[in-house]
Formats: C-alpha cells, structure tokens, sequence
C-alpha cells in the first residue's frame, strides 16, 4: 500500500461523509461561539461559500471536497487555540 493510500483512506475514514461533517463542524462552532464569517476569514474561503455548505437546503446546498473540509477543520482548530482572525 502506497502512502498516498493510506493517507487517502485516513482522510476519507474522517472527512468520508460532508454532511455528518458539517453537522459537527457546525455543532463545535456553535459551542465555541465561532460564527460562519470568523470560520470564513481563517479559512479563506468567501463566506457565501460557506453559507452554501452550511445551509439546510438541499436544493441549493453543495457539499465540501476533501480538501476543504479538512481545511474548515484546521480553521476552526486555530480559531479555538486563540490563533484565528
């Protein structure tokens, strides 16, 4: 097994399901009192980009790549070591 795999399968065994992610990243913010737009700023990604994986609405909800939840991940991390925007 190539390391590429194995770390192909670390990332999919946490990040394998966008919407159980964003329903815990969203239950973490809320915790911490860490809104959609500080989420936003320390990510980089705009916030309507946010607001769109965020949103309850299946009709127009997109859910996040592998890359970018691990991104909105490490943001939040930062964020509640006292490291964020």
């Amino acid at each position: 097994m190539s390391k590429v795999t194995t770390l192909y399968d670390l990332v999919r065994a946490r990040y394998g399901d966008p919407d159980r992610f964003i329903r815990e990243l969203r239950s973490r913010m809320k915790a911490e009192g860490v809104s959609q737009a500080k989420l936003a700023r320390r990510s980089g990604y705009k916030p309507s980009v946010i607001s769109r994986w965020f949103t309850m609405n299946e009709s127009v909800r997109v859910r996040p790549s592998y890359e970018a939840m691990l991104i909105l991940d490490e943001a939040l991390d930062q964020i509640m070591e006292g490291k964020g925007v």
